[in-house]
């Protein structure tokens, strides 16, 4: 079999145990995830190990949850996460800290060194945002009062994660870490913040206006399509994670971009939303 076809069949395959998971989830009144989860334990390499080309799987999965997390972006109002900005800031950076200081206390009691106490905390003080968001989405919550905390919380923990980039693998080095090191990513967190959330919204739909005053539906879904891609790929290489990168285009364009829901804006999309 060649390669091509093989990755093919493990495609199915993992589509396949994905669909069987769900059922079971929803049989027994569990999240969708959680079936998800569970069926690609077992179907990949450390279990049963049907999926052999996991590294192309993860590639390909990957490229999919840019996609769910851009539409997660659309569906969220920026100017609501505004409205609580002070507050989300507070508590992300209250709950990062409480976190981090438990974990430190359990490595401690553990015995373990400050440097490995240190790690778990930070380890530990991190949720899965897309996890989060596909629960919320889920339970047709994303749009709450409660939703668009968790949201905003979510963000303030990925921007904790550029810092904690620097700071843990330094903390296996017996010359400490460096500040300036440290410093500079939190000044690119920084930049792709300023650029998506302050200009994002002004810039970027400009452009896609003019490509949808063209007139071709199949053009502006590809401008979109490459627009998130785009993003995506400059956040990575920026430190941020090409989920959040996605989570962030679609956030500068969600007072813009018409939708009836995040399906739909991906698959069907929509018109701008007229000033």
């Amino acid at each position: 079999m060649s390669p091509d076809s093989t990755l093919f069949v493990d495609i199915v395959i993992a589509i396949a145990a994905a669909f069987a998971g769900g059922v079971v989830a929803h049989k027994l009144r569990l999240p969708l995830i959680l079936g998800y989860l569970a069926a690609g334990m077992i179907v990949g390499p450390h279990l049963v190990g049907i999926v052999t080309t996991t590294q192309e799987v993860r590639e390909l999965a990957e490229l999919g949850v840019i996609l769910l997390l851009f539409a997660v972006g659309i569906e969220i109002s920026l100017r609501d996460l505004k409205r609580f900005g002070r507050s989300v800031i507070a508590i992300g950076v209250g709950q990062i800290a409480v976190t981090i200081a438990a974990g430190y206390g359990v490595g401690a009691l553990l015995g373990w060194s400050w440097e490995q106490s240190l790690t778990l905390g930070l380890i530990i003080s991190l949720s899965s945002t897309m996890v989060v968001l596909k629960v919320l989405i889920d339970r047709d919550e994303l749009r709450s009062v409660h939703g668009r905390l968790l949201t905003g919380l979510m963000l303030v923990q990925d921007l904790a994660f550029v810092a904690m980039i620097a700071v843990i693998p330094a903390l296996g080095e017996d010359d400490g870490f460096s500040a300036s090191d440290l410093g500079l990513g939190l000044l690119k967190a920084l930049g792709v913040l300023v650029v998506m959330l302050l200009l994002g919204p002004r810039l970027f739909p400009a452009v896609l206006r003019r490509i949808a005053n063209i007139g071709e539906r199949e053009l502006f879904l590809l401008s979109l399509v490459t627009f998130t891609f785009v993003v995506a790929v400059v956040t990575q290489e920026l430190g941020l994670s090409a989920a959040v990168g996605a989570f962030l285009a679609g956030l500068a364009l969600s007072d813009y971009l018409k939708t009836p829901s995040p399906i739909g804006c991906v698959f069907g999309v929509s018109h701008l939303r007229a000033k």
